[in-house]
């Protein structure tokens, strides 16, 4: 019975669910492809790659966490109707997990099959020579690593949904569909401390791996990593609290041209979106260190033991460069289409006090254009500071006929990053522009 009714309701909200479907989908084929990729990498060559699943498997925690988020504020009414008419909460819980666990299972047996589908591509581009015999085993192995690990993240990302299903009472989950978690504007200047002096020992490091000899060089190398992701994140928490506490004051600014809906908008969802913007950010820093990276490992001149190995290694990090970039962007569209699911009542509202759909759509490509611009900015300032400093130690490295060869690689990732931009705010906007025109249509019958 209680898998009939899971069945049954899943199908009912399907809606919901699509974004959820999706997002799983795609981190679970890039979850296997990783495998695939770290597989090749230590059979060929003994390089190892093993972090790179560990990244996509955090990034799966927490997106799928906010996801199952959304999904109970949807249906948090529908639940409280189930505990009106007699269900034990905790037959209730069971039913949304079961709900949550089996649609789980089905995007991870997808995702695998189109993660192994990219894996055979990868073997077929390999270099020459590099075709192994019995490969099934090793796609095999990276198929089971990527269920188990997908099983993990299932389970600590359903945890946080045990919880507050526990604690939540009838009255509470009719008004959670309405509630926002809006960061702690009191906060602020702590989060700005912990940016600033972050950022500080990040450049500290920087310099150290410009000016210290090879031991202080390789501790530099060890430890940059911790500030670096340090600053990211206290950036993006200052910034949410910030417009929070903006929205508190509420100055008489506000009040002209949206500004206070936009900033409403904005610091709503405030502790959700510093996550987010965190890890997107951070999905953006890895493609590109990984992708110059790679490059650097085909440039004439670098040698860092055996060329074979090296061409390897290079290749494997653009692969690894290009997972990054392909997350970032498409974890980016999900989460626009799950905004505007959040934004329908908003927009029918706003529709009805007198916006015109041309003024909302402005107001929609605004959307896109913060929800592009906030994983960058603090991309760009962490690889701005970084790349004078690393050019800088390269070109002690290489042949004085190839100065500036970091900058160049640079470019090339910044004119490929930018084209994908434009596409996808050209399709985003498109989207936007066709779900509105649908919303806004006139109801017949």
């Amino acid at each position: 019975m209680v898998f009939k009714l899971a069945w049954r309701n899943a199908c009912r909200s399907a809606g919901n669910y699509f974004v959820y479907v999706m997002t799983v989908i795609i981190l679970a084929a890039l979850l296997c492809f990783s495998h695939c990729v770290a597989a090749l990498g230590q059979r060929q060559a003994g390089f190892q790659t093993a972090a790179l699943p560990l990244l996509i498997v955090s990034i799966l925690v927490l997106l799928v966490g906010v996801l199952n988020q959304f999904i109970v504020a949807q249906r948090a009414q529908e639940l409280a109707v189930y505990l009106l008419m007699g269900m034990e909460k905790r037959r209730l819980i069971q039913l949304l997990l079961l709900e949550l666990g089996w649609i789980g299972a089905f995007c991870c047996l997808l995702g695998i099959w189109l993660g192994s589908g990219a894996g055979w591509i990868l073997l077929f581009s390999l270099p020459e020579g590099a075709i192994f015999a019995n490969m099934l085993p090793l796609f095999g192995q990276s198929a089971l690593q990527t269920a188990v690990w997908f099983l993990l993240a299932q389970l600590l990302s359903a945890y946080p949904v045990y919880r507050k299903l526990s604690r939540l009472q009838i009255c509470q989950l009719f008004a959670e569909q309405r509630r926002n978690s809006p960061l702690n504007p009191d906060q602020r200047k702590r989060w700005q401390t912990i940016f600033l002096v972050s950022l500080a020992v990040y450049v500290f490091l920087l310099i150290l791996l410009v000016r210290g000899n090879e031991e202080i060089m390789m501790f530099s190398i060890a430890f940059i990593a911790i500030p670096l992701l340090l600053s990211v994140a206290a950036f993006y928490k200052f910034v949410y609290a910030a417009g929070s506490g903006l929205r508190r004051t509420c100055p008489s600014a506000l009040f002209e041209n949206d500004r206070l809906l936009k900033i409403a908008e904005f610091s709503g969802g405030a502790k959700s979106g510093a996550l987010l913007n965190t890890v997107f950010c951070v999905c953006l820093i890895f493609a590109f260190t990984a992708f110059c990276f790679g490059t650097l490992l085909f440039t004439e001149g670098l040698v860092v033991g055996d060329p074979q190995t090296q061409r390897w290694m290079g290749f494997l990090q653009i692969n690894i460069g290009l997972i990054f970039l392909v997350l970032y962007f498409s974890m980016l569209s999900l989460t626009q289409l799950l905004q505007l699911r959040r934004q329908r009542r908003a927009l029918m509202i706003l529709h009805a006090l007198g916006k015109s759909e041309k003024a909302l759509n402005r107001w929609l490509d605004y959307q896109v254009i913060e929800g592009l611009s906030l994983p960058m900015g603090m991309g760009i300032v962490s690889l701005g500071l970084a790349a004078p400093f690393v050019n800088f130690k390269l070109n002690a490295m290489l042949l004085p006929a190839m100065p500036d060869v970091l900058f160049r690689i640079g470019g090339v990732f910044v004119l490929c990053f930018g084209i994908l931009y434009c596409i996808y705010f050209f399709a985003a906007a498109a989207f936007n522009r066709r779900f509105l025109r649908r919303l806004l249509a006139p109801r017949t019958g």
